[in-house]
């Protein structure tokens, strides 16, 4: 997938924080959120392509990202505004979709996923767009806001006195054959959100997701924001995630299993990691593999099978983020080995989760011993009852 990051405002809402820095390079604890927000692609989209739109001290913005792979910096021949930078990267690159985001917003989303619903859906509706969307509680003066009807928008208003209302997290997937055409109609330099937006809804193009609750993103452009972001970041941009074994829990258990003809999903296996990607949970697989310690497989024959399982889920429309396991035999000794927490360690770390608020599901005792040196919640699968267990469990932790 390709990404467009705008990067050309000047900041002048903190001036007094960013002095002579462009807005997207205003560090927060030590990283800038250009390189954040970067960051975040590459977590999830690892063969994403991304260009930065940028005008104000771009020099600066070209420095900042020269070392990155695949990064790629549109210097603006002239201030050309939000529109005017969009029309400016179609016109001098040759994409085709592509995913379009603001460089001042500190985000925590699944980009993989985000990437799954729009195919889905373009390939399912024939759409040419999609805009992800949040539900704000409270005041919502300083968001876009939405209105929307039969899976489209049917009104945008930018920055207008509003509560409890849909609102933009600055994220959208465009066609960019369709979005050419639609901006042969603007001059030069023109607001994609007070120009085109309000043109391009009136034609009923634009599709929309309604993102989870810990889908969360951040806007920096105000003085009070930043402060606030400082403050809490690391706990704004926390998501849960529902750790599941394989064996036995996703699918049967057929002894060292590494061979594709004997893959058979469990009853509800399917059912229960799509509750929890769509409560916006990250889902992630975690299993100790001994068969390959024990000579009885071979790594790649393993890593082939959970690439299977995957993609299967996938195909089902259930997106999980990364599969893990341990290698080792029993009498190794390793640090990796369940119930043992590197594994699950690393994840919490690499993708920023919130540990109080995760879930371990598993068969065995290994399992459940793993969950409680973490502190997690346990859910047992791997008999009748899972579904009925796991829905038990949600209301019992208030997740409706």
């Amino acid at each position: 997938m390709n990404y467009l990051i705008l990067a050309g405002g000047t900041g002048t809402r903190i001036k007094s924080v960013a002095k002579n820095l462009p807005k997207p390079l205003v560090e927060i604890f030590g990283v800038p959120s250009l390189i954040r927000i970067i960051n975040q692609i590459k977590l999830f989209d690892k063969k994403s392509k991304i260009f930065i739109s940028c005008f104000y001290e771009s020099d600066q913005i070209i420095k900042a990202v020269k070392d990155i792979n695949n990064v790629i910096c549109l210097k603006e021949p002239s201030k050309l505004g939000t529109g005017g930078a969009v029309k400016y990267f179609l016109n001098k690159s040759n994409v085709n979709d592509f995913c379009l985001l603001n460089g001042d917003t500190l985000i925590n989303f699944d980009f993989d996923c985000l990437k799954f619903k729009w195919n889905q859906k373009k390939d399912k509706y024939g759409i040419k767009s999609m805009v992800f969307l949040k539900k704000m509680p409270g005041d919502c003066s300083d968001f876009g806001t939405y209105k929307v009807n039969s899976g489209k928008v049917i009104n945008f208003k930018e920055k207008s006195k509003t509560s409890n209302a849909l609102v933009s997290t600055g994220v959208y997937f465009f066609n960019s054959v369709d979005l050419k055409k639609e901006f042969l109609r603007f001059k030069k330099k023109f607001s994609f959100e007070e120009d085109f937006l309000p043109h391009y809804i009136k034609k009923n193009k634009l599709a929309f997701e309604v993102l989870s609750e810990f889908d969360n993103f951040f806007d920096i452009g105000t003085l009070e924001r930043l402060n606030e972001a400082k403050n809490n970041f690391f706990n704004l941009l926390k998501r849960p995630a529902a750790f599941f074994d394989r064996d036995n829990t996703l699918i049967f258990d057929e002894g060292y299993n590494a061979n594709l003809k004997n893959y058979l999903v469990l009853k509800d296996a399917y059912l229960i990691t799509n509750l929890f990607k769509s409560l916006g949970f990250l889902v992630f697989i975690v299993s100790n593999q001994s068969s390959i310690g024990r000579k009885i497989n071979k790594k790649t024959e393993v890593k082939r099978f959970n690439n299977h399982l995957i993609k299967d889920f996938k195909r089902m429309g259930i997106c999980i983020t990364e599969s893990v396991f341990c290698e080792h035999h029993p009498d190794d000794n390793c640090n990796c080995r369940k119930p043992k927490t590197q594994m699950v360690d690393n994840l919490i770390k690499k993708y920023n989760l919130d540990e109080k608020n995760s879930i371990f599901f598993g068969d065995s005792e290994n399992d459940e011993k793993l969950a409680k040196k973490k502190k997690m919640n346990f859910q047992k699968l791997g008999n009748e009852n899972d579904l009925k267990n796991t829905i038990r469990l949600l209301k019992k932790l208030n997740f409706n």
